[in-house]
């Protein structure tokens, strides 16, 4: 790769290449058949083909960093606000990794965030500041180390953190006594000048601390410590690893693989707690968000941690950073910008590049030699070296053979490859061409040697492929992460999308515009999949893709499920085409018998539709009545934000009204939107 730039020219001058050489209409005429009939290979192999010997060209393309940046940044910030905070992340990100300008942003950002009662957020500044510097003076302290520690003690206080705070003062304490001993040339306690020079530098030390600040008001938290992923209801599955064993793997003939329930479900159970096999972030999530764990970096104990090659990604932590390099930023932070060309293709092509990442890499530690194909996961590589239009061995329908963490589990996802336009898999391909090669070249592959080398050839055109059947398959697969942001006005959690990952688990769950279960994000990208109502044994587990019933008529739904899924929606809600606008006032009571519907026949009882039974309904009245009073309730909770507190009350009348109220009915939407909102607070949560 050549030097670093930031206009995407080396894409652009390819794809224009790429149109240039494959215009004319034998091109289109084969690559139209081969996009027809999905052979992706083919797709790949006629551009290849097209293109000629000549070497592909790939350039770095990252934003890198910037001292006079850091410099100006730094200058600007001279309010305590907001912005001023977000420009000395800025300048942290921007200044050299380990430079005296870097130490003196991230001291200033500390100093701050004291200023500010951010205690938390400095305290890690500090942390931060000492374990950087030790990395690189090894036992040489600066004054600079004092401040520091003071600081750092002050914040500790300020958290009522009383114990470390006087640890970090004795940590002061004995550099002022070493500084002291080399400045009069003798460490004796009883030595008269030493006690002076000491007592003079703690002086000093002392002016320069700040004043106490004021802790700013207590906000949500949002941290891998203080957001725990919940266990699954009763044990593991025996081979879904990752679902609670109330529930199992079917594979249906019309519908394919799918979930349903081995015994009653209650509402509020966690039955799928998944981890992404990939993931990435959206661009407007860059700055708020850790480009690793997705923790929200806007809360006031944040305190972003910068990458130590470019400055347009953020964690939440050193550790995040660490893993985050060696995992897989390492083999795009060079060429960063490339994600960013065309905006329907931001997320999709990173969580592509990820995805086979990821795949490629399984099993290979950051020490290993990935200077060659074996360096590559040769499993991986054979999925892709043959037409893989239809995948057979891989979608088998035996479910003990499904392994979550396996990455056949993701080439199995449907693609519904061949009902893309050619323009648009055109498109794909190209992209999927040169990001192989930009994968190439990370994993340190000479340009030169590549083109020369038939196996390296054949490695680009494997890639490829890869890179084009993740395309594939995100665009009907991937699922959004999202964190909950709090509306103070309306006092309702909103989501807002932070990326996108790939989920082999709950991938698993079909359709309905009536679901009976939620996801949640939480960090790390994992997601939380609850109950939102009662599911009765061998009932399927049903997630919503679109929109609910409530929020668009049947045509509509049916024709985004129909283009974004390719099917025909046949849930409950489009059968029965259930009214967007449902009655306050009026509803059904369940039969106890099948459970149909029961219409009121006279003033005290209402007959069955579907078997005549006939039922007293003057005691489901009082029990709905008596039911209704704990939702009030618990919404006067969630008001004052004691979600926790309001969640078992809308979960007991959930259970009372699964059992009498029959289907569609507003109150039971409404609580299980409550619940939702409970669920909201529960996650990942930002401001």
């Amino acid at each position: 790769m050549s030097s670093q730039s930031s206009n995407c020219s080396s894409y652009r001058n390819f794809e224009s290449r790429v149109r240039g050489s494959s215009s004319s209409l034998e091109f289109r005429k084969k690559f139209d058949d081969s996009n027809r009939k999905n052979y992706r290979r083919a797709m790949i192999d006629h551009i290849l083909t097209a293109l000629g010997p000549a070497p592909i060209a790939v350039e770095m393309d990252f934003n890198g960093k910037d001292v006079e940046l850091a410099e100006r940044l730094m200058q600007q910030a001279d309010e305590l606000t907001r912005e001023h905070d977000d420009k000395l992340t800025g300048a942290v990100a921007a200044a050299l990794p380990d430079s005296e300008l870097f130490f003196k942003c991230l001291m200033r950002r500390a100093r701050q965030a004291y200023a500010t009662g951010r205690f938390q957020s400095c305290a890690r500044d500090c942390r931060l500041y000492l374990d950087r510097r030790a990395s690189i003076t090894r036992g040489d302290e600066s004054d600079d180390a004092v401040d520091v520690l003071f600081l750092l003690s002050d914040a500790c206080k300020g958290m009522r953190k009383d114990v470390e705070a006087r640890n970090h003062v004795n940590e002061a304490m004995k550099l002022i006594s070493r500084f002291a001993a080399t400045s009069c040339g003798t460490d004796r306690a009883d030595s008269q000048r030493f006690k002076e020079e000491k007592a003079a530098l703690f002086k000093r030390f002392l002016s320069r601390r700040q004043k106490p600040a004021v802790a700013s008001p207590a906000r949500l938290k949002n941290s891998q410590e203080d957001k725990e992923v919940p266990a699954v209801l009763g044990k593991n599955h025996e081979y879904l690893s990752c679902a609670s064993d109330a529930v199992d793997l079917v594979y249906d003939p019309s519908k394919g693989r799918c979930l349903y329930a081995r015994r009653n479900i209650p509402a509020g159970s966690v039955v799928i707690v998944d981890r992404p096999f990939a993931w990435c972030t959206d661009t407007a999530a860059l700055a708020r968000n850790c480009l690793h764990c997705h923790a929200s970096l806007r809360l006031d104990h944040s305190a972003p941690v910068p990458c130590r090659n470019c400055r347009s990604v953020l964690f939440c932590s050193e550790n995040c950073r660490a893993v985050s390099w060696n995992k897989y930023h390492r083999f795009e932070c060079r060429i960063f910008n490339y994600f960013h060309i065309n905006k329907l293709q931001r997320t999709s092509s990173l969580l592509a590049y990820r995805t086979v990442i990821t795949a490629a890499l399984s099993g290979i530690n950051g020490d290993d030699d990935l200077s060659s194909t074996r360096g590559i996961n040769r499993d991986f590589l054979k999925l892709h070296e043959v037409e893989d239009a239809t995948p057979i061995e891989a979608v088998a329908p035996d479910p003990e053979k499904y392994k979550p963490d396996d990455y056949k589990t993701v080439f199995a996802l449907k693609t519904h490859g061949g009902d893309f336009t050619p323009e648009d898999d055109f498109e794909r391909a190209a992209q999927s061409i040169f990001l192989a090669k930009c994968f190439i070249d990370a994993l340190s592959l000479s340009a030169e040697e590549t083109e020369k080398s038939s196996t390296d050839k054949d490695l680009l055109r494997t890639l490829a492929v890869a890179m084009l059947h993740s395309m594939h398959a995100i665009n009907c697969n991937a699922y959004e992460i999202v964190e909950n942001v709090r509306d103070e006005s309306s006092k309702i959690f909103e989501p807002r999308n932070v990326g996108g990952a790939i989920y082999s688990t709950v991938s698993l769950t079909n359709h309905s515009c009536y679901p009976n279960i939620v996801r949640h994000s939480y960090p790390c990208g994992a997601v939380v999949v609850r109950s939102i109502r009662f599911i009765p044994q061998g009932a399927e587990v049903l997630d919503c893709y679109g929109q609910h019933f409530l929020e668009s008529d049947r045509d509509t739904r049916r024709k985004f499920t129909a283009a974004k899924y390719h099917f025909d929606c046949q849930c409950d809600a489009c059968v029965n085409d259930w009214p967007m606008q449902l009655p306050t006032d009026k509803f059904d009571f369940k039969c106890k018998k099948c459970f149909g519907k029961c219409r009121k026949t006279t003033r005290n009882y209402a007959e069955c539709t579907s078997c005549g039974q006939k039922t007293d309904i003057n005691k489901y009245y009082i029990m709905l009545q008596n039911s209704v009073k704990k939702r009030l309730s618990a919404l006067t909770k969630m008001y004052d934000g004691n979600y926790s507190e309001a969640l078992p009350l809308l979960l007991e009348h959930s259970n009372c009204i699964d059992k009498i109220l029959s289907e569609p009915s507003l109150e039971t939407v409404k609580t299980q939107q409550s619940i939702i909102q409970c669920l909201n607070a529960l996650s990942s949560t930002s401001v």
